[in-house]
């Protein structure tokens, strides 16, 4: 069993999400959060207690995985697993998870015989947890089923160059049935932490017994069709069916049609689509779905096996942004597809390229980028559409020949307003530049400390 104290809380792992929604609501304890704010005070597995191998403080959700993944564990595979810890004296959560994940691929959901291994990257802990979601809702619910309810789609394409938008006929629409899904897929905001637990806070179709809903498309008797993949309580009557409706044509099909409504193809052409309102539904619990456990998993989250599994060059970085930082005083972060890769500033363009290929990203654009620069705060964290290695590189070089008491005055000097991260940086550099030099005048006996606190920008 494993237990943790937040403030003067304790509360025993794992917990299931709809537990710790409660705990939310009620309470005002946050156990989502992505916080290292937890501390582990128990931690006991096949009487063995681990918690003097972890960290002074985790984050409640990667005990939580962790805990539940060791439940899963043969006697046989707890042993193996504790052999090979038992001489390791600190562990993070994450590298501990993924031990436990590579005897027991089962607890992430994947079949031991499919000769995948599941791996925690840092990035992909919800995807993760589907499995165990699934799981302790079909404990949960004895009558759990999973649904799909169907809606009319009508798909329209626009040329390049064109102001004019040209309906599809059926068999052309189906033509674009992938192309439609993995757009849909790619948004993965129905794998995310924000909005799944805007989710669960809606009171409204939990109510009516839905659990869970995603959206996607479908070829049916030969159409094609929009279609949203419920998670229920128990199978639905008529009137239930009706009420569920009354509120999926809401959301997501209307929030579809407002926000999702387009995506972009080859050559300069866009899709565009537009939903209708539910038109039928097909229930497991009715017979109409013959799914097993596998296709269910697949059915709530369809690229599980993409994102969780291992890949040659998959790496994971636990270290904290603070811990990190006592290293490294500048570095590039890269993400995508819930992985991350940080890179130590300045870096060469073959970094960038390593980096990248351990990614699987291929297009630059799809890329999250982020600069970290703890201390000098105008740059820290900031965003950028594309990576300009030459611009990193100078701020790098700049941060490297700077020292507290020009840390110090950097953070007297008001900043020029809302700009472009680049032009950010640009500034941070020209700032920082100037007041070493000003520093060094100082110091050799010069005006330099004039010219510092000249400047139209510092505070006084």
């Amino acid at each position: 069993m494993f237990k943790v104290r937040l403030g003067e809380n304790e509360f025993e792992l794992p917990i299931s999400d709809e537990k710790a929604i409660v705990i939310k609501r009620e309470q005002k304890i946050d156990l989502f959060a992505r916080k290292e704010d937890a501390v582990c005070i128990e931690a006991e597995f096949q009487g063995v207690e681990l918690k003097d191998k972890f960290p002074d403080s985790m984050w409640v959700q990667e005990l939580n995985m962790l805990a539940y993944a060791l439940m899963c564990m043969s006697h046989e595979q707890g042993q193996e697993f504790l052999r090979n810890v038992a001489e390791i004296p600190k562990m993070h959560p994450g590298e501990m998870l993924n031990l436990v994940l590579k005897i027991c691929p089962m607890a992430a959901g994947i079949p031991e015989e499919s000769g995948l291994v599941p791996f925690y990257t840092g990035e992909n802990l919800f995807t993760i947890m589907e499995y165990k979601r699934m799981q302790e809702r079909r404990r949960a619910y004895p009558h759990f089923q999973m649904a799909k309810v169907y809606a009319p789609i009508e798909v329209s394409l626009l040329e390049k160059d064109s102001t004019t938008l040209r309906k599809l006929g059926k068999s052309e629409a189906v033509a674009f049935t992938s192309v439609i899904s993995r757009f849909m897929k790619s948004l993965d905001i129905w794998s995310s932490w924000s909005f799944y637990i805007s989710e669960l806070n809606d009171q409204d179709l939990p109510h009516k017994g839905v659990l869970y809903k995603r959206p996607d498309v479908e070829i049916r008797d030969g159409e094609l069709w929009a279609v949203v993949i419920l998670e229920t309580t128990h199978p639905f009557t008529e009137d239930e069916v009706m009420d569920v409706w009354s509120i999926l044509n809401f959301d997501p099909l209307e929030c579809w049609n407002v926000c999702f409504n387009t995506a972009e193809l080859t050559q300069g052409r866009n899709l565009h689509f537009s939903v209708g309102e539910c038109a039928d539904m097909c229930q497991q619990g009715k017979g109409e779905l013959d799914l097993d456990e596998q296709e269910m998993l697949m059915l709530q989250t369809p690229l599980h096996r993409e994102h969780i599994a291992k890949t040659k060059d998959t790496a994971a970085d636990f270290h904290s942004d603070s811990e990190y930082g006592e290293s490294c005083p500048i570095w590039l972060e890269l993400k995508y597809d819930f992985g991350r890769q940080r890179i130590p500033l300045p870096a060469q363009q073959s970094d960038i390229q390593k980096s990248r290929r351990a990614l699987g990203n291929k297009d630059e654009e799809f890329l999250d980028i982020k600069i970290f620069t703890p201390g000098i705060t105008r740059t820290d964290g900031l965003n950028f559409r594309r990576i300009d290695l030459q611009l990193f590189n100078e701020l790098a070089e700049e941060i490297r020949l700077t020292d507290t008491r020009i840390v110090n005055l950097y953070r007297k000097v008001l900043s020029s307003g809302i700009q472009k991260p680049d032009q950010d940086v640009d500034e941070a550099i020209e700032i920082l530049r100037e007041l070493r030099l000003g520093m060094m005048s100082i110091e050799k006996g010069g005006s330099g400390y004039g010219q510092i606190h000249g400047r139209d920008s510092v505070t006084h």
